[in-house]
């Protein structure tokens, strides 16, 4: 991992769509500030890549487990007649180990490789990558590999994929599952947050195996697509305005209305994809994104313990709009 170079670095992302990269950015900034907290609390991170496909419309879930305690979330969609395939990588290749029902395999089976299309005006640029490694990346080899990683995997093995981001235990033992996004309103006219309608279906199976969802969102101050995220890391002005909120992925009683999210928020940077409306008044504010790391926490397991998250601000749009700020 140390021998991870700038050159290296921009060779490999500048090949991956750009908002890959961004994610690169949020990965870091969630493990610093929320994940290393819940962890002196006394919760364990799951920790795996964790994708979802559907095969003749029923789900079936990939994991590449990184430690053992993923295998309890494994172990929770077995019981609940989910189809659950491990993958590895052994010689340069992507195993699995388990067939399309679920049975482990005598011996690992190669995946074939499907090459993903990207058009050149969503692939990051050699300036943009090079503003990520010299914020942070330099500092964060172990993250670099780990991203590479699994973007690689995700728009070369899989034509239609749906990634689950987190899961998280809980010290009383209850499994949580974690999407954890940067990202601002969807749409001016919805005035709220949306939510890709193809992983409502995984939202709701969860929800059937009794593993909650829940949203955790570093809202960007500033809403344009094209600017680098690397300012959350040094800017002190926009870390003032950039908000962490939650909800609570419930069906139905989180989702509102359907709505268009324009082309360059899919992998081929063409198709226009469905999303949901999140109703904003289900939102609560954790904090700003430079308030101390052990309140932003409490407020997140507030919101994670109580039913009706009262005693938390709910988020507004005017709240959001303040915060929004000129690019």
């Amino acid at each position: 991992m140390s021998d991870i170079g700038e050159e290296l670095f921009i060779n490999v992302f500048k090949k991956l769509k750009a908002a890959r990269l961004e994610g690169f950015v949020f990965e870091v900034v969630a493990h610093d500030n929320i994940l290393q907290g819940l962890i002196r609390h006394g919760w364990r991170i799951a920790d795996g890549m964790v994708l979802k496909t559907l095969h003749y419309g029923s789900p079936v879930f990939y994991f590449l487990p990184y430690n053992d305690t993923i295998y309890e979330v494994m172990d929770i969609l077995r019981r609940n007649k989910q189809t659950v395939r491990e993958m590895v990588i052994e010689d340069g290749s992507v195993k699995v180990l388990h067939d399309l029902d679920g049975k482990k395999l005598r011996e690992p089976s190669v995946m074939p490789v499907i090459r993903s299309q990207i058009k050149a005006k969503e692939l990051a640029s050699e300036e943009r990558c090079r503003q990520m490694w010299k914020a942070f990346a330099s500092k964060r080899a172990d993250f670099c590999v780990k991203v590479a990683k699994e973007v690689l995997i995700k728009d070369c093995f899989f034509r239609f994929v749906w990634d689950l981001d987190k899961f998280l235990i809980s010290p009383e033992g209850q499994v949580v599952h974690l999407e954890i996004k940067h990202k601002y309103p969807a749409t001016m006219s919805f005035q709220s947050y949306g939510f890709n309608t193809n992983s409502i279906g995984t939202i709701r199976t969860l929800q059937g195996c009794n593993i909650p969802s829940f949203h955790l969102v570093l809202s960007k101050p500033y809403w344009d697509k094209d600017k680098s995220s690397a300012y959350l890391l040094n800017d002190p002005k926009a870390q003032e305005h950039a908000l962490w909120v939650m909800t609570n992925l419930r069906w139905p009683t989180s989702f509102g209305e359907p709505c268009e999210a324009d082309e360059h928020t899919s992998m081929d940077g063409e198709t226009k994809v469905d999303t949901t409306e999140l109703i904003l008044n289900r939102w609560r504010l954790l904090g700003k994104y430079s308030d101390p790391i052990e309140a932003l926490v409490a407020n997140f397991l507030r919101c994670v313990y109580s039913n009706t998250q009262a005693d938390l601000e709910i988020v507004t749009w005017g709240m959001l709009t303040f915060h929004r700020q000129a690019s």
